[in-house]
């Protein structure tokens, strides 16, 4: 074995456990539709937020008193743009969940919780709980659905799966507990051919 391949298994095993963590999911395969759903959305809204940026990102910052708004409305718009391409994907789902939390937590905390006193700048004329309940129902369930991606990651029908089945899968001691079946039993003939060669 040549010293360059020695060098790249030695690099693969390396990245093993952080793909691992990175790519693995707990999710069935219609965790597909939660990412349909979600990643259309933010895509859709980030590139508005470009075509439009008086309306939907600089200058609605600016309204809700958001410092800075001609650096995190660009912001803001190529994070939900990447973000939504990735959950479409299902590529890094779990990583490009965490930027979109934060995204929709800022969101109900600065736009959607000061309606319960009247107080929400984007919302002049809604006031209480539940006008409250109705602004935010959209953003509430982006948050959790965000969060589940984030926890389950992207399910089976994603292109983290196929990562992970093909540079972890191998390395990964459990991908073979799924074969645990064919092993040999004891009162098998394989198993008992195979201890009388041992003895011999």
């Amino acid at each position: 074995m040549s010293e360059r391949t020695t060098k790249q298994q030695s690099r693969m095993e390396n990245m093993a456990p952080r793909l691992q963590t990175l790519t693995h999911t707990n999710g069935p395969g219609t965790t597909l539709l939660l990412r349909l759903a979600v990643g259309a959305v933010f895509l859709s809204e980030g590139i508005q937020k470009f075509l439009f940026p008086e309306r939907l990102a600089e200058g609605r910052f600016e309204k809700i008193g958001i410092p800075a708004p001609e650096i995190f409305g660009p912001l803001a718009a190529t994070a939900e743009t990447v973000c939504g391409i990735l959950l479409l994907l299902g590529l890094c789902t779990r990583l490009a969940a965490i930027p979109l939390v934060i995204l929709m937590s800022l969101a109900l905390t600065l736009t959607k919780v000061p309606i319960l006193w009247g107080g929400s700048s984007d919302k002049p004329g809604a006031e209480g709980w539940w006008d409250m309940a109705h602004q935010s129902r959209t953003d509430w369930a982006m948050l959790l659905i965000l969060i589940y991606l984030f926890i389950t990651g992207a399910g089976q029908w994603s292109l983290d799966t196929m990562l992970h089945r093909r540079f972890v899968g191998s390395a990964d001691p459990t991908h073979f507990s799924h074969f645990s079946h064919f092993r040999p039993q004891h009162g098998d003939p394989t198993s008992k051919n195979s201890q009388e060669q041992t003895q011999e």
